[in-house]
């Protein structure tokens, strides 16, 4: 999938939460690519859902490259996968990480729950890293998160440890 939604500064959606109850978010920040046939249909059902997002379109104003390529080096460290799905899961946002696994839409997430998810210290090193302050790094987290996971377990498959190295070469590679 080529697009994800974000939350911005709002809640997303909970393990329990469904379309249109309170808990579910309201203002959504959409990276969107209008020529993907996933995209535009994922856009349809959130304005079907009575939400209109701010739609960015990512091809034309793509996230920190920088901070993509942090998020690379992070992933792929021994044991990264295995360690995030577990602070997901601790976070009670395990069913977030498996739509960004599995083959249907990518779930939202908010840069708070970015936050919560990989503490303060993980948020600061990336930062620092990136050349971007704290906030721009959970807001494009939020972002990217859904779209590497997405593209590194193709077909719903998270690759075994030995793959993961190459899987994010290839994204890395699209940094040129």
């Amino acid at each position: 999938m080529t697009m994800d939604t974000r939350a911005a500064g709002s809640q997303v959606p909970s393990a329990t939460a469904a379309a249109g109850d309170p808990q579910w978010y309201m203002d959504a920040i959409i990276y969107h690519n209008p020529d993907c046939g996933t995209s535009r249909s994922t856009l349809e059902t959130i304005r079907r859902a009575g939400i209109e997002p701010h739609v960015i379109e990512y091809l034309k104003t793509p996230p920190s490259r920088a901070l993509l390529q942090q998020l690379i080096a992070m992933l792929s460290k021994p044991g990264a996968l295995a360690d995030l799905t577990s602070k997901f899961q601790s976070a009670g946002l395990g069913n977030v990480l498996q739509s960004w696994i599995g083959t249907g839409q990518n779930l939202p997430i908010s840069a708070d729950q970015v936050s919560k998810v990989l503490g303060a210290g993980t948020i600061a090193d990336l930062a620092k890293k990136a050349g971007i302050g704290e906030s721009e790094t959970t807001s494009t987290l939020a972002g990217l998160l859904p779209q590497v996971v997405d593209k590194i377990s193709p077909g719903g498959k998270v690759p075994a440890a030995n793959d993961l190295g190459g899987a994010l070469a290839s994204l890395g590679k699209l940094l040129g």
